[in-house]
């Protein structure tokens, strides 16, 4: 190997250690102190799962995953410098299924004695805002932005038959 490239590959690696070094220098840093509030927002896509990504975890880009926001809760509903939760709800990809997942656990969140407060710009503009508006529901109290609208469509429709009306006499 030339010297050329062993001093390429000392300062490649010199470089990835140091970025590794601040990535947990960052983190430890990351700590919340008494009276803290947890603010999550619910929005975008959110998968059920998402496959590992070493070099994501490392710089701290990590996507969030359904099961992360369920184990947040968690784990501030345990933690005695957390007092409540601050829940931006906005259009996500969640199913009522896992709207109702992540609804459970802001239930849960509560029955320990802390608060949760939602926020909506809007529950439904141009579209249902059922989703919206029931993951929103577990909380103490909702905040609707001015300008918002709820648009509750309900999630049933009957169209009645009755027989012999389009018929001719």
């Amino acid at each position: 190997m030339s010297k050329i490239a062993k001093r390429v590959l000392i300062v490649v690696g010199a470089v990835m250690l140091l970025l590794v070094a601040l990535a947990f220098m960052a983190r430890a840093g990351m700590q919340p102190g008494k009276g803290s509030v947890l603010e999550m927002a619910i929005e975008g896509e959110i998968p059920e799962e998402i496959p590992p990504d070493a070099l994501a975890q490392i710089l701290g880009t990590k996507r969030l995953a359904l099961m992360d926001y369920v184990e947040a809760l968690r784990r501030a509903r345990d933690d005695g410098r957390i007092n409540g939760a601050l829940v931006i709800v906005d259009r996500s990809s969640l199913g009522f299924a896992q709207a109702q997942e992540l609804r459970d656990a802001l239930l849960d969140f509560q029955k320990k004695g802390k608060w949760a407060v939602a926020y909506m710009e809007t529950a439904g503009e141009f579209s249902p805002g059922n989703k919206e508006y029931y993951l929103a529901s577990a909380c103490k109290s909702i905040w609707l932005a001015p300008p918002g609208d709820i648009n509750l469509t309900g999630l049933r429709a009957d169209v009645p038959f009755v027989r012999g009306t389009t018929r001719r006499p």
